[in-house]
Formats: C-alpha cells, sequence, structure tokens
C-alpha cells in the first residue's frame, strides 16, 4: 500500500490484471446482476400468478396449516425451545413505566422533543407511536 500510495508501484498489467479481475469478478459476460435479478422477480411474479386453481391454493393452505398445528403441537413436547415457559424467561416482559422512562432517557440525549405514546400489544410486545 506504501509503495501505490508512494507512486513507485502502478496499477496491475497483462496477465496480473486478468488474473486479479477473474479471482474477483463474477459474471464478466452477459448479463448485469441487477437484470438477472430482474429475471428472477419476473420468474416468481409469474409462478405466483400461474398457480391459481383450486387444487394448489388448497394444497397451499393445507400445507401452512399443517405447519401451524405441527408448531402448536411441538410446542407442548418436553425439551422444545417454544414452550410457554421457555418463551417466559427468554422473553421476560416489561414494566410499562419503566420503558417509558427509558425511552425518554434516550429521547433526551438525543436532543428529540417529540412525545411518543406506548401501547402494549402483548405481555412482550409495544407499540410506539408519535
Amino acid at each position: 500500500m506504501r509503495k501505490i500510495l508512494k507512486g513507485e508501484i502502478g496499477a496491475a498489467d497483462g496477465d496480473e490484471r486478468q488474473r486479479l479481475i477473474d479471482h474477483h469478478l463474477a459474471g464478466k459476460t452477459g448479463t448485469m446482476a441487477c437484470e438477472r435479478m430482474v429475471d428472477v422477480f419476473d420468474k416468481i411474479s409469474a409462478n405466483i400468478h400461474a398457480d391459481r386453481s383450486i387444487s394448489k391454493q388448497t394444497q397451499r393452505w393445507l400445507v401452512t396449516h399443517g405447519l401451524h398445528l405441527a408448531k402448536a403441537v411441538k410446542t407442548h413436547l418436553p425439551g422444545s425451545h417454544n414452550r410457554p415457559e421457555f418463551q417466559k424467561h427468554r422473553f421476560p416482559g416489561f414494566e410499562p413505566d419503566n420503558l417509558a422512562k427509558r425511552i425518554e432517557r434516550f429521547q433526551q440525549l438525543l436532543g428529540d422533543t417529540h412525545k411518543l405514546r406506548l401501547e402494549p400489544i402483548s405481555d412482550v410486545l409495544v407499540r410506539i407511536s408519535p
């Protein structure tokens, strides 16, 4: 790096330059990465709209609800990380007044004067809005 900054050596030439480009750049020919991404999104969109038959919709509904049922059953199995006791240990909840004081303290440190409203959604979730 020092030699480059001092001007003692310059950019790589010839075979060395090509070797570095080949090593660090993929897809040097053909469509650009953004064009390939758009093509993938188009295919996904086409597949979503193509599968509107009742049988496909029923199949997706069954898979979705089957996975939900499996998750609900799994919560009651011993050693499950989704058991209610484990979730209460993992996300212990909060005191709304304590949380409001902490947010107010951060606002003071940041110089923010907006009044925020805290609305508890559940024991572990809160909605913060202006």
